[in-house]
């Protein structure tokens, strides 16, 4: 969950779908394999959740071609150094067109909770906003101010820093305007935690709730209902 001033509904839409993107492009790229993704927004709220993430998984060996084995010795230490390997590690293989160096790598287990820490803050670097802002002496450009990020991984703290801020396990919640720290201890407690508050994370729920109010009106008074699709979005983002 990335906690902040209220954002705009159309930035929030953009920042929700490319974030997702971009987060799953990441985790596929280092073979993190998940079941399902979903991103949620409200006004003050970005949240992220993805279900099936392994605590550890296992990279299997695998057979890397290299350069010719007639490269400039630049493009065999370039090929050394971007695999991290010793020159000992690398075997020569005669192919069609020539004979090449080659490396095998060892089968390993990743510990997924670590490759997170570096992830979510790439990730939420990565992010370009159609319009950001800066806020009192800190670097960080965002939609608006961010006060606070949660980030757990099957209940376990991620801990890494974005800018000024830390991760972990506390979110806000307004109480008559007077923001109040909850501890989130799994994403069951969290959306129990919103629900108390009558805080509905779901854009979709959002959405439904609001046209099946605005039809009962339309019915009692005998309107049609020729909603504004654009404006209908719009009082989606502006509501918790």
């Amino acid at each position: 969950e990335l906690y902040s001033e209220e954002i705009p509904a159309k930035l929030q839409t953009d920042a929700r779908k490319k974030i997702k993107q971009t987060l799953e492009e990441k985790l596929k790229r280092k073979e993190i394999y998940f079941k399902t993704s979903e991103s949620f927004s409200t006004p003050k709220r970005l949240v992220f959740f993805i279900k099936g993430i392994p605590d550890r998984i296992e990279q299997k060996g695998k057979v890397i071609k290299g350069p010719k084995i007639d490269a400039p010795s630049a493009a065999v230490e370039g090929f050394i150094k971007s695999n991290n390997l010793n020159k000992a590690d690398l075997y020569k293989e005669k192919l069609e067109k020539g004979e090449f160096f080659f490396t095998k790598t060892k089968p390993k287990f990743i510990d997924v909770l670590k490759e997170l820490q570096t992830i979510i803050p790439e990730t939420l670097k990565a992010y370009s906003w159609k319009k950001s802002m800066k806020w009192s002496t800190y670097d960080l450009s965002w939609g608006r101010p961010l006060k606070s990020i949660i980030t757990l991984l099957n209940n376990k703290i991620v801990n890494f820093n974005f800018f000024h801020l830390k991760s972990g396990n506390f979110t806000l919640v307004d109480e008559a305007n007077d923001e109040k720290v909850k501890k989130i201890i799994s994403y069951n407690s969290y959306l129990k935690i919103l629900k108390l508050k009558n805080i509905i994370l779901d854009q979709e729920k959002r959405k439904k709730i609001i046209l099946k109010k605005m039809n009962n009106i339309c019915n009692a008074r005998n309107l049609k209902n020729n909603f504004n699709e654009k404006l209908i979005e719009e009082v989606v983002n502006l509501v918790e």
